[in-house]
């Protein structure tokens, strides 16, 4: 996947090291402050002593992605999990709401650096150390879904619905053990698609179906959802229950089996 992410020009001291093979993952952050990118370096590397900015990216309000430290050195960013790239949002996400563009840059930047790495596991600093990192606001679930905010939801060419659906499983806590989210339409997926998603419910597969029905995506399944799925089932000849099970999961999902 091609995107842009800018240069921003850091100049780096000596002391860091490189990291051994791959990235073990990616751990996500807040800056906890508004604030460029070369003012977090500065601050790394004149305050804290380290050769510069401790994360790998670093993401602004306006959903500009810039590089920080190489990808190739160990990160300073998690206490033990250095060998992880480190992503960080600009912005206080305790206090915070994140804006589409900003989200949508980081689930590109995901999906950028799964295509070059290979699956990773993705963490926030909070589950490492004792930190709010990054942020009770942080969508973090709807970001390790692959889910978007305003136009088609579909970050990369490449990724399909079906893949979004199973993401947003995965986030809900439904596991897929054999395939994950493998992107294809197969028995393990049917049989996640046939647990309903109905009124009352919340969770990304809810978000996902509302991105899909044209509904305010709030991840609550209430009046607006359920009167927009019943709408979607008749125009699409489908049972008008307002419930989303495998035939009306199949619909929104395009799969032709």
């Amino acid at each position: 996947m091609a995107i842009e992410i800018k240069d921003a020009g850091l100049r780096f001291n000596d002391n860091h090291s490189d990291r051994e093979g791959t990235p073990k993952g990616v751990i996500l952050h807040h800056a906890a402050i508004d604030g460029s990118v070369q003012a977090v370096h500065q601050y790394h590397r004149d305050v804290n002593g380290w050769a510069g900015i401790g994360y790998h990216f670093y993401v602004a309000k306006d959903g500009v992605i810039y590089r920080g430290r190489p990808e190739q050195w160990l990160g300073a960013h998690t206490t033990g999990f250095n060998d992880r790239i480190g992503i960080c949002a600009e912005g206080n996400f305790e206090e915070d709401t994140m804006s589409a563009a900003q989200q949508n840059a980081i689930v590109q930047l995901m999906v950028y650096l799964e295509d070059k790495y290979g699956k990773l596991e993705v963490t926030r600093h909070g589950d490492h150390d004792a930190t709010a990192c990054p942020g009770k606001n942080y969508p973090f679930e709807a970001i390790v879904a692959g889910i978007v905010q305003g136009g088609s939801g579909n970050p990369t060419p490449t990724e399909g619905p079906v893949l979004r659906f199973q993401r947003a499983a995965m986030a809900d806590g439904i596991a897929l053990p054999q395939y994950g989210d493998d992107g294809i339409w197969g028995a393990e997926t049917a049989g996640v698609a046939a647990l309903y998603v109905s009124y009352g419910m919340t969770g990304e597969r809810v978000r996902l179906v509302q991105t899909l029905v044209g509904a305010d995506a709030d991840g609550i399944f209430g009046d607006e959802t359920l009167g927009a799925v019943k709408a979607y089932q008749a125009k699409h000849g489908l049972s008008v229950d307002g419930i989303v099970g495998l035939e009306t999961w199949k619909a929104l999902l395009e799969v032709v089996v």
